[in-house]
């Protein structure tokens, strides 16, 4: 479908993304592990949100979002000790991170 890779729904940063590229706000799952991303629809696409599924708006996670979710989950900046402290946002992404693997191992 052409209409998943136009950028005409905005994110909580103010930039337009395609639905392609988005996930659904709707899945708790999601939305931990993309805690504090710019990955999900404004609020205000909440009841469009069933016409976005149907742009291509994502409800899954692929390998490679797996690895891009790992590179951005960083330590706390003031942690040089192990075990290694870390935010409450990267704890929370971290978590769920484990909840995919955990539940999807292939």
């Amino acid at each position: 479908k052409a209409i998943s890779t136009l950028l005409f729904v905005t994110v909580g940063s103010g930039e337009r993304k395609s639905p392609s590229t988005l996930f659904d706000p709707q899945d708790q799952l999601l939305s931990q592990l993309y805690l504090g991303e710019p990955a999900f629809p404004k609020d205000e696409y909440q009841s469009y949100i069933f016409h976005l599924r149907e742009c291509g708006l994502r409800t899954s996670v692929t390998a490679t979002d797996i690895y891009d979710i790992i590179c951005t989950i960083q330590p706390h900046p003031n942690s040089s000790t192990v075990p290694v402290k870390c935010s409450p946002v990267s704890y929370s992404r971290m978590a769920a991170l484990i909840k995919v693997l955990n539940t999807h191992p292939n």
